[in-house]
């Protein structure tokens, strides 16, 4: 990270190296947590190193965000977000036509035990 001149690095979920490694060179730190498939005691331990290390924390929904305690000290920086997709572009895509203004959209992605 120093070599590159490194200016901001994000980190997710329980993995505190990119925070701590960020930290050690000043670079800035986003931490973006979307899942709470980690055992409670790496989610405690993750609320309360996180308010000390991230600049800012970015949080998928308010579930999750319920699943790391201590990050109401940090309240300031976190950032509730939800992925967006713009259903416009979909309107007449697909086999199956549904009545006027219903879109269904479905999910693809990579499903295994780490992710709960």
């Amino acid at each position: 990270m120093r070599s590159e001149g490194v200016d901001l690095v994000e980190g997710s979920s329980v993995n505190i190296q990119a925070a701590l490694s960020a930290r050690l060179v000043g670079a800035g730190v986003v931490w973006r947590l979307a899942d709470v498939s980690s055992p409670m005691i790496l989610r405690r331990a993750v609320g309360l190193v996180m308010p000390a290390l991230a600049d800012a924390i970015l949080v998928n929904g308010h579930a999750t965000l319920g699943g790391y305690p201590g990050l109401s000290r940090a309240a300031d920086r976190v950032t509730v977000y939800y992925p967006m997709i713009d259903d416009a572009a979909f309107q007449n895509v697909g086999r199956r036509r549904r009545p006027e203004g219903k879109v269904i959209i479905g999910m693809v992605a990579n499903i295994n035990p780490d992710k709960g």
